[in-house]
């Protein structure tokens, strides 16, 4: 670290003797089961650390358009077949025809399901609609939204390194 100011190098000495009082700590009890009490201050990892409340709206913010148009283009992708599917066959569900004939299931990427809308008069996902129906914002489901807060950490060691990760769930 370099500074001209002596405040500036004292603020970083005590932040590091800190960390390495917590890490010594954190090492005694490294497999042990995180507890949600413990301490805020202790990181999981020495050597780089990461603590982020709710990751998943972090993740929706930065990389939510990517995310959802990604979902949309594959979500869609499946429409044209199922269309076909219900123009030669309009009395059978043609969800379930394409899992009868290919044996395997169309799924939605966001968990939705396939439905029919008979205002735009083509299939649609539940969650993402359809280019006919397009949402101007997405919504995107995210596994992680149970979780609150996400710690993260790496510790280089002589033999490679060790990650950890600790998820809180909400209560």
């Amino acid at each position: 670290m370099f500074s001209l100011s002596k405040d500036v190098i004292h603020r970083a000495i005590d932040r590091s003797k800190v960390r390495k009082k917590q890490a010594d700590v954190s090492n005694k009890n490294i497999d042990a089961k995180p507890k949600d009490d413990a301490p805020e201050g202790i990181w999981g990892g020495q050597s780089a650390a990461l603590k982020v409340a709710n990751l998943a709206k972090t993740i929706q913010v930065v990389f939510g358009q990517q995310i959802g148009r990604n979902q949309e283009r594959q979500a869609w992708s499946a429409l044209p077949i199922l269309n076909e599917l219900r123009l030669r066959f309009p009395d059978i569900d043609s969800v379930a025809l394409y899992q009868q004939i290919w044996h395997t299931k169309i799924e939605c990427p966001a968990g939705g399901e396939f439905v029919w809308n008979e205002e735009f008069a083509t299939y649609e996902s539940t969650v993402l609609k359809s280019p006919a129906s397009r949402r101007d914002k997405l919504l995107i489901a995210l596994p992680l939204a149970d979780f609150p807060v996400t710690e993260s950490g790496i510790t280089f060691e002589e033999d490679g390194l060790r990650a950890r990760t600790v998820l809180k769930r909400k209560k």
